[in-house]
């Protein structure tokens, strides 16, 4: 769940990904029963990557590790 301040649109959400296309989706933690989530990183996008994992530091700002050991901060413009 994203409880940083540096991506508002992100706050409450909870973030998760997919290994093999690299695609990168958003859910807020207060959606309805099926949720409805939102695409946040997807094919063709900078950086492409192989997600291993993902990471929060000490403020709530969230990352995702690539399979070649690329670590990446998350941010949001907009959604």
């Amino acid at each position: 769940m994203y409880r940083g301040k540096a991506n508002p649109v992100l706050v409450g959400g909870y973030l998760y990904g997919d290994c093999c296309s690299g695609r990168m989706w958003v859910v807020s933690a207060s959606a309805p029963t099926p949720a409805t989530d939102r695409l946040v990183h997807g094919p063709g996008g900078s950086p492409s990557l192989l997600i291993s994992s993902f990471g929060q530091d000490e403020v709530g700002e969230l990352y995702a590790c690539d399979l070649g050991g690329s670590i990446c901060r998350i941010s949001a413009i907009a959604l």
